[in-house]
């Protein structure tokens, strides 16, 4: 049947309720190319831009070739073919005059406007990074995207499901922001880690972009049924096991297990179930218990799964007994399968998602964008998973200059991303002359791999009359020395550290015998013993808060997400045995710490990393295996010559 055509400004009848101004969606469609098509100056900038931002592509180095896989090494070729082709075509166009001006004579990219090409010493088997560019302002003050960002933002508007690996400080919230402004009809739902990154990154956010945490979804939908249980009291461990009806000690090993004290590690049973993507509590769900066999542990996992499945009947009742918590009612949202009114979702912090949230966002029909640096994945061991390695995506692209510090510091970064393995390597900002260093003076942050190092670093500091604080504050550190005094003056103590010793003779015991075991465990028996219960408690409340601080102490846990001017890396990153590995969990705690320095680095603590990576070197003269398509590298190989001989 054919349609007759509309005159301009009819419409067809109403359909569903709707004015009908085209014949079919393929009208529509077309209508809406042919008004937003670009225009023959718009193309003409487009190539112009293009081209130029291509000559400052980083080369990709065996090392990373052979991280593709075969099918996308394929494709990958394909389009590489299709712009030299197409390089050809643009030179065959133009005049015979101007051929010569625009022949590809030499492939070293071109020295930047306004800042001195120095060459930057790269790690041994570590690729290129890119060259670091200035950023281009525009004539409004915003800057121009870089050609990272740009792929990224087309990737975004072709509405497939992308993942974006974005290197520390490399602004990846700026280029979301970016992304969800080149899709105005489309509406948008950014999830945040927590409430503060929500606030700031709505305040940035176009309009058809709705910025939030998970929780908050999940409260709209599901918590305000259970309000009063969340307003409502603590319940204690005695009570709360009264309620699951517990009444007998449990005997496990040489470890006696009180009523009260298995309703702790049931409910935190509950509260990894919360966390997973699981539909069921199991045994996988049971905390682990310091100073238990392997065997001990599992005869204590399953008396304590059918207890916490008690548990989670009581918590999904709006009148139960329990201390209800925001974690619960997001585990019901979950298991409800939610729809998210979005046409597409940006998840940030990909690396460190809960599995609860990461279940939920899969099964939407909405596109996909998760973002995040898998060098920065410090929370496994609560459950967190590197989304960005498992995402079922079309596309994988990165974001690699970082505008948080300069080179020097990203010589840094590079060093941990190498002994990761990771593909990506960051540049740093030509504008800032970051130093590594002595800090000089002023206030500076240190970082510290534990807390007890962070607390006995404070002390220190506190004894020479300097003002401190900690970030995140001391109630932690409180909790665990009032556990420690208790275990001293022969009492129990219901610290989820320290419940299973009776005496702190015991603990001293565990930390001797299984050191790896007992990890910062080991740290805190030695605060202890040095100072005493008494002095650390004392101490806790005469440091201040972070924004008087002349010296401000942190974990690298803690310190994650955040920057500072100067930054000291303390001495309990400890090198490896002869031998040994460094630890993967290690290094990407150390590539966290040396990137939350923005101007002056002292990177003592860690500095053992390049005497023990400089004896893989050999006689290559520091390259080690680098990529020898580096124009830097001794035996560099023009790559078009590559297979011709050269």
């Amino acid at each position: 049947m054919v349609v007759p055509k509309m005159p301009r400004g009819k419409s067809h009848e109403p359909r569903n309720g709707r004015l009908r101004r085209y014949c079919s969606g393929r009208c529509r469609q077309a209508a809406y190319r042919a008004r937003h098509a670009p225009s023959r100056q718009a193309l003409e900038e487009s190539i112009t831009d293009g081209l130029q931002e291509l000559r400052f592509l980083p080369r990709l180095s065996a090392a990373e070739l052979e991280l593709i896989p075969d099918e996308d090494l394929a494709a990958l070729a394909q389009h590489v073919g299709r712009a030299r082709a197409m390089h050809e075509k643009i030179l065959a166009a133009l005049p015979a005059a101007l051929e010569e001006q625009h022949a590809p004579t030499s492939r070293t990219p071109p020295p930047m406007v306004g800042a001195e090409h120095q060459p930057l010493p790269l790690s041994p088997d570590a690729p290129a990074a890119a060259a670091p560019v200035a950023p281009v302002r525009r004539a409004d003050g915003s800057f121009a995207p870089t050609h990272e960002q740009e792929a990224i933002i087309a990737a975004a508007a072709d509405g497939g499901h992308l993942v974006v690996e974005a290197g520390a400080g490399t602004g990846k919230t700026s280029t979301l922001v970016l992304a969800a402004k080149a899709m105005p009809r489309r509406r948008g739902l950014y999830i945040a880690f927590n409430r503060s990154i929500a606030r700031e990154a709505q305040a940035k956010m176009p309009d058809n972009v709705t910025a939030s945490t998970a929780h908050s979804l999940a409260f709209r939908a599901v918590g305000r049924r259970y309000k009063d249980r969340l307003d409502g009291p603590r319940v204690p461990a005695a009570k709360a096991a009264v309620f699951l009806g517990l009444s007998q000690d449990f005997i496990v090993g040489e470890v006696r297990l009180s009523p009260a004290k298995q309703a702790v590690l049931s409910q935190e049973t509950v509260g990894r179930f919360c966390y997973s993507a699981a539909r069921d509590i199991t045994t996988e769900h049971v905390p682990f218990v310091k100073g238990l066999t392997p065997g001990e542990r599992d005869a204590l996992a399953r008396h304590l799964v059918p207890i916490a499945r008690r548990a989670w009947e009581d918590l999904q009742r709006t009148s139960g007994n329990l201390k209800f918590g925001h974690d619960h009612y997001l585990k019901l949202w979950q298991l409800s399968g939610p729809s998210l009114s979005a046409d597409f979702v940006l998840l940030d912090e990909g690396q460190d998602s809960n599995p609860v949230l990461v279940d939920v966002i899969r099964r939407q029909d909405a596109q996909q964008i998760v973002v995040g640096d898998s060098a920065q994945q410090i929370y496994g061991w609560r459950g967190a998973e590197d989304a960005l390695v498992t995402w079922p995506t079309q596309q994988r692209l990165q974001l690699t200059q970082s505008w948080r510090f300069g080179p020097a510091v990203a010589n840094e970064a590079n060093v941990w991303l190498a002994e990761l393995g990771m593909g990506m390597r960051l540049s740093g900002n030509p504008g800032k002359n970051s130093v590594i260093g002595p800090l000089g003076g002023g206030p500076r942050t240190v970082l510290c791999r534990t807390n007890a190092t962070a607390m006995g670093r404070a002390m220190s500091a506190l004894a020479d009359g300097e003002k401190a604080a900690i970030v995140g504050g001391t109630s932690s550190m409180r909790r665990l020395a009032d556990a420690a005094r208790d275990l001293q003056a022969g009492k129990a103590t219901s610290h989820p550290e320290l419940f299973a010793f009776e005496t702190w003779q015991q603990v001293r015991t565990y930390v001797e015998d299984q050191p790896e075991e007992a990890g910062e465990l080991s740290t805190f028996v030695e605060l202890i013993d040095d100072h005493g219960a008494e002095e650390i408690i004392t101490a806790t409340g005469r440091l201040g808060n972070e924004k008087g601080a002349q010296t401000l102490f942190s974990t690298a846990h803690k310190a994650k997400g955040r920057e500072w001017s100067k930054v000291e890396v303390a001495d309990d990153f400890r090198e490896p045995q002869p031998g040994q590995k460094v630890a993967r969990a290690d290094s990407m705690l150390a590539y966290v710490t040396v990137t939350r320095a923005m101007d002056r680095l002292d990177n003592t603590g860690l500095a053992w990393i390049h005497e023990r990576q400089g004896r893989h070197v050999g006689d290559r003269g520091g390259w080690g295996t680098a990529s020898l398509l580096d124009p830097r590298h001794p035996d560099w190989r023009d790559p078009y010559r590559l297979g011709g001989g050269g």
